[in-house]
């Protein structure tokens, strides 16, 4: 599992372990828990689930979790840059500020999937003033925002 634990990683080891192996595992079982792992901040989590057997990993990959984890990972990397930041100063973030940045709508569209992710729960204020979004764009934000996403949110 990838511990840096002595203690757990003896247990993870054992032969005898109780409990069924992952590869037993019904693969409605691991899409559960592979979508519970598939966290924006923390991609490794569901990279290390991944490599822990092959069952795993084939279930993962068909269901296309690791691919759409990977996809909206790299979008975000690629807005952050875009934006001048990059995706740890935004994760951690409280406060946005991002107006003048030709952010468009396919780049509103992937900022909505980040908000729908979870990945930003402490975000408090987002500004995009003096940006290229349009109908599209905030179309995805109403929608992301509609289901929950951003419950900290003061000011837009």
């Amino acid at each position: 599992f990838g511990c840096c634990c002595k203690s757990h990683t003896t247990i993870m080891s054992r032969s005898d372990a109780s409990g069924p192996p992952l590869v037993g595992l019904p693969e409605d079982a691991i899409s559960i828990l592979g979508g519970y792992l598939a966290d924006l901040k923390m991609p490794t989590w569901l990279v290390s689930f991944a490599s822990t057997c092959s069952a795993v990993l084939t279930t993962l990959q068909v269901g296309g979790q690791l691919a759409k984890l990977h996809e909206l990972h790299l979008a975000a990397r690629t807005l952050c840059k875009k934006a001048g930041s990059s995706w740890h100063d935004v994760h951690m973030s409280r406060h946005m500020a991002w107006g003048a940045r030709k952010i468009d709508n396919a780049d509103c569209v992937v900022l909505s999937k980040i908000f729908a992710s979870g990945a930003l729960p402490q975000l408090v204020e987002l500004l995009l003033n003096s940006n290229l979004i349009g109908d599209v764009g905030l179309a995805a934000f109403a929608e992301a925002l509609g289901k929950g996403a951003l419950a900290n949110l003061k000011e837009l």
